[in-house]
């Protein structure tokens, strides 16, 4: 094998391994592209979680009140008799 043909196999083994890293570098921003459509994702869905535990509790203090107002009228009419 001469010289010549030595870098031409060459050049067709660097033109390869070149293609197959594009690939790869399309890949990689592939990933990361979906990764950061997770991300934003998962903090919309922290937001909706932080929106629902406030309900809950809102309601929660609601129940309370509720309930301690009915206790004192039920204990109101319990005296009465």
């Amino acid at each position: 094998m001469t010289t010549r043909q030595q870098n031409n196999n060459g050049r067709v083994t660097m033109a390869v391994l070149a293609t197959k890293l594009d690939a790869i570098a399309e890949t990689v921003h592939d990933i990361k592209a979906g990764q950061e459509k997770q991300d934003t994702r998962i903090g919309d869905l922290e937001k909706a979680d932080v929106k629902l535990n406030e309900r809950l509790s809102t309601w929660r203090a609601v129940q309370t009140v509720v309930s301690a107002a009915l206790a004192a009228i039920a204990g109101y009419v319990g005296t009465r008799n």
